[in-house]
This record gives C-alpha cells, sequence and structure tokens, in this order.
C-alpha cells in the first residue's frame, strides 16, 4: 500500500499524552507516511467542562479519522491500553464495507492495540481492569490519578532507564474516571482487521490477563484479530519503537 495512502492515527492510554508516540511518529515520517498522535479530552482536568466520558473520547477520535478518510486516505488506528476502548468504540462506520456502501472514499483499514483489552459490548473499561491493575474504580471521584511519577515509570515504561521513567512518569496527569463506566456498544475489532500487542514485560496490566481476553475473542471467530507477543513493556512506543513500527507496519499493508 502506497506511504501517501496510508495515514497512522495514535490514542494514548489513560493518564498519557499523544506525545508518548513522538519517537514512532518520527520513524514513520522517515518512511515517508503522515502520522499524528492525539491527546483525549478525558486526560487532564478541564476547569471550563465536566469530566469527558469515554463516549466522548470515542466521538472525538472518530471525528478526527473522518477527516482524513474524507480526503481519500487510508487509516491504520493504534492505540495503547485505555485508548483500546475507545478506538473500538470510535471505528463504528469507519470500516472498509461501510465507507463504501455509504459511497464515501478512505476507510479504517486496521487497529493495532497495545497493552490493551478487546472489550466485549456492554461491558465497561472497569469491568476489564477491576482486580487486574492497581487502581480504585470505586471512589466517587471525578479524576483518578495514576501515583508519583517513580511509580507509573515503573509501571508504564519498565525498559527504560529510570531516569527516562521519572521524565515520562512526571508526564502523566489525573483521568476522568466517568471515562471507565461507559459500557462498550461497537465492538470494532469485529469488523475491522486488528492486531493486539501483548508485551511480556507488561507491570501495568498482566500478560496472563491480556492473553486470556484475546484468545477468548479469536476462539469465538468473528473478525480477523490476531496477536503479536513481544518482549516490550506496558507503553511499549518508547522503550521499543522500533519493534512497533515493524508490527504498524505489517497492518498498513
Amino acid at each position: 500500500m502506497s506511504s501517501a495512502l496510508t495515514t497512522f492515527v495514535f490514542v494514548p492510554g489513560a493518564f498519557c499524552p499523544g506525545s508518548y508516540y513522538h519517537k514512532v511518529i518520527a520513524k514513520l515520517e522517515a518512511l515517508g507516511y503522515e502520522a499524528v498522535a492525539l491527546d483525549l479530552p478525558s486526560v487532564g482536568p478541564k476547569p471550563e467542562s465536566k469530566p469527558a466520558t469515554g463516549y466522548e473520547d470515542a466521538s472525538y477520535v472518530n471525528s478526527k479519522v473522518t477527516e482524513l478518510l474524507n480526503q481519500g486516505k487510508n487509516v491504520v488506528l493504534g492505540a495503547n491500553s485505555y485508548g483500546g476502548f475507545v478506538v473500538t468504540e470510535a471505528s463504528k462506520g469507519l470500516s472498509k464495507a461501510e465507507r463504501e456502501a455509504a459511497g464515501k472514499p478512505g476507510a479504517l483499514i486496521h487497529l493495532v492495540l497495545m497493552g490493551s483489552f478487546l472489550t466485549p459490548v456492554g461491558k465497561t473499561v472497569k469491568d476489564m481492569l477491576t482486580g487486574h491493575i492497581p487502581l480504585d474504580f470505586e471512589s466517587e471521584v471525578e479524576y483518578i490519578d495514576s501515583g508519583p511519577a517513580e511509580i507509573a515509570g515503573y509501571a508504564f515504561f519498565g525498559s527504560l532507564p529510570q531516569e527516562d521513567q521519572m521524565i515520562y512518569g512526571g508526564q502523566t496527569k489525573p483521568h476522568s474516571a466517568a471515562s471507565f463506566r461507559d459500557p462498550l456498544t461497537h465492538a470494532g475489532y469485529e469488523h475491522i482487521p486488528t492486531t493486539v500487542v501483548i508485551g511480556e514485560l507488561d507491570r501495568a496490566y498482566s500478560p496472563k490477563v491480556q492473553h486470556e481476553n484475546v484468545d477468548a475473542v479469536i476462539a469465538k471467530g468473528v473478525g480477523q484479530v490476531k496477536k503479536v507477543v513481544l518482549p516490550v513493556d506496558h507503553i511499549p512506543m518508547l522503550a521499543h519503537p522500533d519493534e512497533i513500527v515493524s508490527v504498524l507496519l505489517g497492518a498498513a499493508t
């Protein structure tokens, strides 16, 4: 597939900025691809508005991808952790079949989920993660914090030098609690080819649980889902950009 017609759009996980994709974007741009990372509305308090829901995150991503598709571009949509829920929900109406049926150009041709999960319709992020990661989903708070920089750094970027763990860990922000309580309404992975990257070094979300989740979806035989197992951590774009670019290029072709 021509790089001129393929654009990569990236969605970060909870607490995280889109800038975590900067190394991957630089490598893709050097190969001639267009690549952009989004910042989710649910990340970071907004004094002028209520905490964003998961649906608002999905609507935002859908609108940004739709803009590119309407230009005749094909899009590979990559997401990390919580971002997997967002892009799964956001992909409604964007598949090749749906775009062609509507007489519209461009299509969302692949989902790439990293350190993430395939949420069943009707289930929430809270459902998927409760008991599997050390976050308090039960408190009546508007925002959930990822903890001090050293804790976030250790859990998210365990393969980076400690100094870098502190730098990137310090860039996390409180995340909207409401976004974790929205039930999924659209299983995009059943309609769009999907690759799930499971990191063997993931300290934030058990690789064993990730395998169980993906294997259960694959066993249903719905859609085109495959998993790629790599020796990477929870947010692999920073310590392992070459491995992630390789997976992304495979998705584009």
